[in-house]
């Protein structure tokens, strides 16, 4: 496994998922960090007690790859350099938390050493590949059925995948954005640090399994460094977080002060509807001045507040920066956006 062969002894798995790998890292004496979701973390983190009890060398914390100060607290008093890795998870950002999700990963970086590691370019085309060695088919229809299978997902999260440069299927232009930012990109085929047994394809009949090894073989990770001479990044921090909700005649007014990800999205809701149950209301305007960043997840958070309206009324965004409603009435999100700005 590459995380051995380069003798990494702090992993950090941003958008972890449900992933075991941390079960098998942390028994192999690496200490592993994995960041995610509230509702993710909260689901596999007894599970991981079952399996391995307690064990100091691995450590799964809610945070969001948007927000640097969460991924430290996440991080801790753990020292050394580190070994980062997304799976699966740069193809759900649209451009304005890329960029966000690229400076704090330079900021890691830049404060710890080590490298990062990812395939999220080339997921796509692996899915297709994978899913015609597993079902025997061509590749052109497996692609179908890979896409399909994306729509569906998409849909019920109401979001894109493969909307941004990280991930666009011309490669020449990820190189040049990671290098624009201050980024070393070395690519290295799977064939170089596969195990001998992937437990993953271990149960499929022989020549299936055989087939799905050479496909992961043949996969692309990229690993990529910072630059010896990559610009130092100024933090910024941003205000705390803050939600200051009041009624003026009927009206539910929502002011909202920092971040607005899927984290504080979850605050911001369960006030909401806390209010709601006094009912008696008949408009709701959310003063977004004080917001400095809105992720996906915050859109979300927005169009379930504007849904109790109901089909013939809609949330009052008032104060919005340029830049924020910009990226809400992007073409992602046209779909589910239906809010009035004034």
């Amino acid at each position: 496994m590459m995380v051995n062969d380069k003798i990494a002894k702090l992993f950090l798995d941003l958008g972890c998922g449900y992933t075991p790998r941390g079960i098998k890292l942390a028994n192999s004496g690496i200490k592993y960090i994995g960041v995610d979701l509230p509702s993710v973390i909260n689901t596999i983190s007894p599970i991981i007690k079952e399996f391995i009890g307690e064990n100091d060398n691995i450590i799964c914390k809610s945070g969001n790859l948007t927000n640097y100060s969460s991924i430290i607290e996440a991080l801790g008093d753990n020292k050394g350099e580190l070994f980062i890795t997304t799976e699966g998870i740069m193809n759900y950002l649209n451009s304005f938390e890329l960029e966000e999700v690229i400076s704090n990963i330079k900021r890691l970086l830049k404060a710890y050493g080590g490298k990062w590691v990812t395939c999220d370019n080339t997921l796509l085309a692996t899915q297709k590949y994978i899913i015609a060695a597993a079902l025997g088919i061509p590749p052109e229809k497996s692609e179908m059925l890979a896409q399909m299978g994306n729509n569906m997902a998409t849909s019920m999260a109401k979001i894109k995948k493969f909307d941004n440069v990280f991930v666009d299927k011309d490669l020449e232009k990820c190189k040049k954005f990671l290098d624009d930012n201050g980024f070393d990109l070395n690519i290295e085929k799977g064939s170089k640090h596969l195990p001998k047994m992937i437990r993953a394809i271990a149960a499929f009949p022989e020549n299936i399994a055989m087939n799905m090894r050479k496909v992961l073989e043949d996969m692309d990770f990229w690993i990529i460094t910072l630059k010896n001479d990559a610009k130092d990044i100024v933090p910024y921090e941003g205000k705390k977080f803050n939600i200051d909700l009041k009624r003026e005649e009927g009206i539910i007014i929502i002011k909202l002060e920092g971040r607005l990800d899927t984290i504080s999205s979850k605050i911001m809701i369960e006030a909401f509807n806390d209010e709601v149950k006094k009912g008696n209301f008949t408009e709701i305007k959310i003063d977004l001045g004080n917001v400095e960043f809105i992720s996906s997840g915050g859109i979300r958070a927005l169009t379930i507040i504007d849904n109790n309206l109901g089909n013939e009324k809609h949330i009052e965004i008032t104060n919005i920066k340029d830049n924020l409603k910009e990226m809400i009435l992007s073409k992602e999100y046209e779909d589910i956006v239906k809010f009035k700005f004034k």
